[in-house]
């Protein structure tokens, strides 16, 4: 061995010592560096991981902040962790879970793997994880002056809130830069050089970092999609609750028109009676309404009344609209008015 493979056989040991490498790692890596041609710089294999392999080797490091990462373990890590953030943000937003339930938890679980996973890469450059620190305490102050500066309104603040961002975002793209940069091929303090990157992790490379620095757009343009198939739906729901409602109403008053009274109308009876199109009725044989409620029909003799529950306020308040100025018709002037979880219960009273 020459003087500087002597010298990282050093490093090797005292990384194992720290507890930087395991003893797996150790023997592996003197093995490379007994096998090597002279040079230090010789790097190691192919990586054979695939991206998913790269992602739950970043969540089994949950909390590992010594050794290092590759550009294409962290930008593998990225890539997927994306498409699973995309994924509960669609599904919350599309079932309307309050609070964005699933992208929550989905976040706050993958805060810390991300930031370890982040302090390794920088590692793999040869570079301190303080820097990942610094730019979260640069966030939290960030944040601290800008409510301060709300509260207040001081000029000082907001000037120190402005520098305080702009550090912030300085810092950020110095440590994005970083990352996207090949680790360094020797052994540095942190740890043993690790495979270098093959085509197919060059490409995982080049489309995580197109879609990391898409993000923004990626966001404001899926809910816009959302929004809007959402309103779409909104409006078809509504559509079909007034043909319901204007359907039930004709319906009823022709099957009673030869009777003294409405008794003995309910939902029942107008199953039975057939005056309920099939798409009202679902397999436990209830009467729902196109906003997944219940529907309701009861009398007291002389009127009769139908009942929407599940409504969404602004649809109620849409529906009800539409029969208010219709005789022989009258809408309870409270339908619309106590809505909690935005459920609102419509009733419609008819002659």
């Amino acid at each position: 061995m020459n003087t500087e493979q002597i010298k990282q056989l050093e490093k090797l040991k005292e990384l194992q010592k720290k507890g930087a490498l395991t003893q797996d790692e150790f023997e592996t890596a003197k093995q490379k560096l007994l096998n090597a041609e002279a040079s230090t710089t010789t790097a190691y294999e192919d990586s054979s991981k695939g991206i998913f392999d790269c992602y739950f080797d970043g969540l089994k490091k949950y909390f590992r902040l010594k050794g290092r990462s590759s550009r294409y373990e962290y930008w593998s890590f990225t890539l997927v962790n994306f498409c699973i953030s995309i994924f509960f943000l669609v599904i919350d937003t599309l079932t309307g879970i309050n609070g964005m339930l699933f992208s929550l938890l989905y976040s706050l679980l993958l805060i810390i793997p991300t930031l370890t996973l982040s302090v390794r890469r920088l590692h793999d450059l040869n570079k301190s994880g303080w820097y990942i620190t610094a730019l979260i305490g640069l966030n939290l102050l960030s944040s601290l002056l800008d409510n301060l500066n709300t509260e207040t309104d001081n000029e000082i603040i907001w000037c120190l809130h402005l520098i305080c961002l702009l550090f912030t975002l300085i810092l950020f793209i110095i440590v994005l830069y970083w990352s996207c940069q090949k680790g360094s091929p020797e052994t540095n303090r942190y740890g043993a050089p690790l495979p270098e990157e093959s085509k197919k992790e060059k490409h995982v490379f080049t489309i995580s970092l197109i879609l990391f620095l898409s993000i923004p757009l990626l966001g404001v343009v899926s809910i816009g999609l959302i929004n809007s198939y959402t309103q779409v739906m909104e409006k078809y729901k509504i559509n079909r609750t007034l043909n319901q409602i204007s359907s039930l109403i004709a319906n009823i008053r022709t099957a009673y028109a030869e009777e003294p009274s409405y008794l003995g109308l309910d939902n029942d009876a107008v199953k039975n009676a057939g005056l309920a199109a099939k798409e009202m009725i679902d397999v436990n044989n209830n009467l729902i309404n196109p906003f997944g409620g219940e529907i309701i029909i009861s009398n007291n003799g002389e009127l009769f009344s139908i009942t929407y529950l599940g409504l969404h306020q602004n649809s109620c308040r849409i529906v009800s609209g539409a029969f208010q100025d219709i005789e022989g018709i009258f809408v309870t002037t409270d339908s619309c008015s106590e809505c909690p979880n935005n459920n609102c219960p419509l009733t419609i009273i008819a002659q």
